[in-house]
């Protein structure tokens, strides 16, 4: 199954940010272990692409999944991020989302960025494939 995420949009959201967009997180977005990288950072929306979901906004008139809209959360911040939308508001991630593009990014060769590229489609797919199989 296709990664609901453009290579180009994966590239630029790991690029752009060394660590978790929550204020004072110091979680790196990747570590790595024994020479292998692993992605740590879980892509989060700002506004939801599902109408019941955090932050949804029916007008929004850029790309749900582009850049502009995603920002990269550790795993112990995204889950409270999307379940206490009224104590994170658009206007708060889009100010988190400007921090972070902000940091100096990470160094990563093409043979590291690939693998990352890679790790972040087989999570996706199987949270696809986890989303999916509930609404059977």
């Amino acid at each position: 199954m296709a990664s609901k995420y453009r290579d180009e949009t994966v590239k630029l959201l790991f690029g752009s940010a060394t660590c978790c967009a929550f204020p004072k997180c110091a979680q790196p977005l990747v570590f790595w272990d024994r020479g292998h990288p692993t992605v740590a950072a879980e892509i989060a929306h700002i506004r939801s692409e599902k109408k019941k979901g955090p932050r949804y906004e029916a007008g929004y008139a850029g790309d749900i999944n582009g850049f502009e809209n995603l920002l990269l959360l550790c795993g112990v911040h995204h889950k409270p991020v999307d379940r206490h939308e009224s104590l994170y508001t658009v206007a708060k991630l889009e100010e988190w989302k400007t921090a972070q593009v902000a940091q100096s990014g990470q160094q990563v060769v093409s043979d590291g960025l690939a693998e990352i590229v890679r790790q972040v489609q087989q999570s996706l797919q199987k949270l696809t494939e986890v989303a999916g199989s509930r609404h059977l």
